[in-house]
């Protein structure tokens, strides 16, 4: 069975290494470009895995993990964030909503680790 991750951020050239890498490890990606796109694509389609950028357009990053713990439907999806801003304090109440927290630049080799760990293979 395919799994499904799907990427919120809002800088193409992040969104497009990640995606490559995710692809040719054969997991299914999906792509939100601000924390809008991130919640209605979640709930939609229920990935496995949610790997969200903290600082987006609309909707930023730990409202959108805040969201998806507080549906039913999604609250059991693990969410890494992938983040430049590792303890924003304007954020302190809502990091505790991510399961991991990768800073950026991420290392590639830990997060696909990470992402066997808690999801499988694809």
């Amino acid at each position: 069975m395919t799994k499904t991750i799907l990427v919120a951020d809002d800088d193409p050239g992040n969104v497009s290494v990640t995606e490559s890498l995710l692809k040719e490890r054969g997991y299914t990606v999906l792509i939100a470009v601000d924390g809008e796109e991130a919640l209605k694509k979640a709930l939609a389609f229920k990935p496995q895995l949610v790997l969200l950028d903290i600082m987006m357009p609309k909707v930023d990053g730990t409202d959108v993990a805040m969201a998806l713990r507080e549906n039913p439907k999604t609250k059991d999806i693990p969410i890494f964030f992938l983040t430049a801003v590792v303890t924003p304090e304007d954020h302190i109440d809502s990091i505790g909503s991510a399961n991991v927290i990768f800073p950026k630049p991420v290392n590639f080799g830990a997060l696909l680790n990470k992402i066997r760990e808690v999801i499988g293979q694809p």
